[in-house]
């Protein structure tokens, strides 16, 4: 964790000194609208939250696959699996990728399951089969479902002058994006959002509906898995 000085820069209240999180608890963060929260904000500890969470959903999605169907259990996955890595996606999304890769590897796991495929099965065939995006697809498709409801002014009013127009008039629909200070500030929305938003394609970003904007996205997304795959090495990642 970082180093610091906790006696010299301390939170008040008035006269009253704020502890710190869990200086005398057990747990070492705070639930602040359904997000585990420590003092460096890590998002360690809802990451693990998470990880939980999809390793319970893949017991129940393994012990019925032998007498299940397959639209049935893909229910289940949309139901066990996909809230709790859609959920606060956007907040969490752009910390450290190895904190993550056990989030994508459990979800790999479900996938299979889903599929009523082996440990070892390729998994990206998988994904294009029963049209599920991947962990880190699904963090791109809410960081731009978020900046076109920003873009139509369909998002909260606290959001509203948040990202600036890269143009006037905004004929490419994009917006101003920061320049990285310091590795520990891109990993926040307000760096990372238009970034991801500015890569997508022209056609897509000059969708009006919602709904539709949504359906593409998703479509373009799912058709970057291969279809096919013929592994080459015993050891090779997605066999894990």
């Amino acid at each position: 964790g970082m180093s610091v000085d906790f006696k010299k820069y301390q939170l008040k209240i008035g006269n009253e000194v704020i502890d710190r999180i869990g200086s005398e608890c057990k747990e070492k963060y705070f639930k602040f609208v359904g997000h585990r929260l420590d003092e460096f904000l890590t998002w360690q500890y809802h990451i693990n939250h998470v990880q939980g969470k999809l390793s319970s959903g893949n017991y129940a999605i393994s012990q019925s696959k032998n007498f299940l169907p397959l639209q049935i259990r893909k229910t289940l996955y949309n139901s066990l699996c996909r809230p709790h890595m859609d959920f606060g996606i956007i907040a969490r999304g752009g910390t450290n990728s190895t904190k993550l890769k056990k989030i994508a590897q459990l979800q790999k796991k479900c996938v299979r399951n889903v599929g009523g495929m082996g440990y070892r099965s390729h998994t990206d065939p998988l994904f294009s089969r029963l049209n599920i995006m991947k962990f880190e697809d699904l963090f791109t498709y809410n960081c731009c479902t978020f900046m076109h409801k920003i873009l139509n002014k369909k998002a909260p009013p606290s959001f509203k002058n948040t990202f600036i127009p890269l143009t006037i008039p905004n004929r490419t629909n994009s917006f101003q994006t920061e320049k990285e200070k310091n590795k520990f500030l891109s990993q926040f929305p307000t760096y990372f959002l238009p970034k991801i938003w500015n890569s997508r394609p022209l056609d897509l970003k000059l969708t009006n509906s919602h709904n539709s904007f949504k359906t593409t996205l998703e479509e373009n997304l799912i058709s970057m898995y291969s279809t096919h795959i013929k592994c080459k090495s015993a050891s090779c990642p997605d066999c894990r």
